[in-house]
């Protein structure tokens, strides 16, 4: 495999920045042959561009400032963004796919870190497929759904508890389609964690539910964002 894709979200703000850091690396290979990292950025008021960067190599860890490679970051203060990776070489017979990257959401005072979902999988060819996941709620956090759609379709969201919660009374929010090309961030209910028993931890209560989001498109990734219940920084960030 010559070339292998993440697709993923950013945040773009005046208290957060976004990093991308990225593990070239092709097993057995260990020459540092050059391989060439193009990044596009969409989700941004209707914007999209494409940048290819060189410089970086195989076995040698590397990262950037996205806000460095797309200075329109910096003035746009809307928050999320969608970002598709794809590390390439140009040698022959070289296999990326033992590469990874991580990116780095950095505020002033801390920063979270996550593998992003690699493009174009976790979808039978024939249907959808489950993934789990868990929304959590307590005095210091909250959850989110993000979800990144690269295709030029828009897609709707599928999601179940396994009961009887539908994805309108999951969800804090009407609408639950996203528009092709766009990132959105949908805020679960407060009325989803009634009837759940109340973890008591040092810091007070925490109640935690499960649900399963259905995947239909190859060409859409799907996180869970947990935030600070006060400033909404992002605590932590998982694939699903």
């Amino acid at each position: 495999m010559q070339t292998v894709k993440w697709l993923t979200f950013g945040l773009s703000g005046t208290l957060t920045r976004s990093l991308l850091h990225l593990f070239p690396c092709a097993g057995n290979v260990t020459a540092p042959y050059p391989v060439h990292c193009r990044l596009t950025l969409f989700g941004i008021n209707s914007h999209e561009r494409s940048i290819t960067v060189e410089g970086p190599r195989l076995s040698q860890p590397d990262g950037m400032r996205l806000q460095d490679v797309f200075p329109e970051l910096e003035e746009d203060q809307s928050g999320l963004f969608g970002l598709e990776i794809a590390l390439q070489a140009s040698q022959p017979r070289i296999d990326l796919s033992y590469s990874n990257c991580i990116i780095e959401l950095a505020g002033n005072a801390s920063s979270c870190r996550f593998w992003p979902a690699v493009y174009g999988q976790g979808t039978p060819a024939n249907g959808q497929v489950d993934s789990p996941a868990i929304a959590l709620k307590d005095c210091y956090q909250f959850s989110s759904l993000v979800v990144v759609n690269s295709g030029s379709l828009p897609i709707e969201i599928d999601l179940s508890d396994g009961q009887s919660f539908t994805t309108a009374e999951l969800l804090n929010e009407e609408n639950s389609q996203i528009s092709e090309r766009s990132v959105k961030e949908f805020y679960i209910k407060d009325s989803f964690y009634q009837g759940t028993q109340a973890l008591e931890m040092s810091w007070g209560l925490m109640r935690t539910r499960p649900f399963s989001v259905k995947k239909s498109s190859t060409e859409a990734a799907y996180y869970m964002l947990y935030r600070d219940a006060t400033t909404k920084r992002p605590i932590s960030v998982v694939a699903l």
